[in-house]
């Protein structure tokens, strides 16, 4: 039978009422990680927090208690979680070559009576492994809700899948942009640091406060605590096998002599690379901080 040509086959799917299929959707390799976080958090509706936080943890996991160890051994040790924990992503940002996310977006605690006990903002990364995605680090920072719900992460039609191309020496160069960046923050104070190496889409993660989103916000909340001197220590990186996307941790230090504001703790950088080429751009600051400190 003689094929019709492409835009008589059309006009004829008008004529006759049938309606038009879109093309198949393409495929962003956010999709499985956001998948994985709402499957991680119905499971911790169902099973309970510390169940949730095992099965889905990878055996390399870390967490901050306050020093890092591993997240599964620290979890299994740990009695049940009292009450629900729930959240859900509200932005999620995945490598090309699919085997590394993270996801951000808010949380709220409450008791086995439904009372709500406490909000703030979870941030996790997450590792695709032989089993599936499996998080590598998880933190949250308690603080007031937002003046509205944010509305959930959803893919964006407009957006197209970047390419995925080897880079072999990705986790030494994001080392190297993560130790200049604690470089220029000790000498030219942390915000400095955050206009020269922050991405347009930053995320600002601190205690007590919805993130700071967008750069511009990002640099502003930190010139505002301007007064206390940052240093850090980097200690370990790892970025996809595309060389775009890539997280590190370390220690940092925060000072201001004789006015009782020291802090010290662990933070996590998430940093974007895009195309695997060029400088890596900070994407996402958080931090675990120690117990409070005597001052100096």
């Amino acid at each position: 039978m003689p094929r019709l040509p492409i835009a008589a086959s059309v006009l004829l799917l008008v004529l006759t009422g049938c309606p038009f299929v879109d093309p198949a959707p393409v495929f962003l390799p956010e999709v499985p990680v956001a998948e994985a976080e709402r499957a991680f958090a119905d499971a911790a509706a169902r099973e309970g927090v510390r169940d949730a936080f095992v099965r889905f943890a990878s055996d390399s996991a870390i967490a901050f208690r306050p020093e890092p160890e591993n997240a599964k051994e620290g979890w299994r040790r740990s009695g049940p979680v009292p009450g629900r924990l729930s959240w859900y992503p509200v932005y999620v940002r995945a490598a090309a070559s699919g085997d590394l996310g993270f996801t951000t977006g808010p949380y709220e605690r409450r008791d086995s009576t439904g009372t709500l006990q406490g909000t703030g903002t979870y941030f996790t990364v997450w590792r695709r492994e032989a089993e599936g995605w499996r998080w590598v680090v998880d933190l949250g920072t308690p603080g007031g809700p937002p003046a509205t719900a944010p509305e959930a992460w959803r893919p964006d039609p407009r957006r197209r899948p970047p390419a995925s191309r080897s880079s072999p020496g990705a986790a030494r160069s994001l080392m190297a942009a993560d130790s200049a960046f604690a470089a220029r923050a000790e000498a030219a104070g942390f915000a400095r640091a955050l206009a020269d190496f922050g991405h347009a889409e930053m995320r600002l993660m601190r205690r007590g406060s919805p993130p700071r989103v967008g750069l511009a916000g990002a640099v502003a909340a930190a010139a505002a605590d301007s007064a206390r001197r940052y240093s850090a220590e980097p200690a370990r990186g790892y970025a996809s096998a595309a060389g775009d996307l890539g997280w590190t941790w370390g220690e940092y230090r925060l000072v201001h002599p004789g006015a009782g504001r020291r802090e010290t703790g662990h933070y996590v950088h998430v940093w974007l690379r895009e195309g695997g080429t060029g400088e890596w751009r900070l994407l996402l600051d958080v931090v675990s901080p120690r117990p409070p400190e005597r001052d100096e």
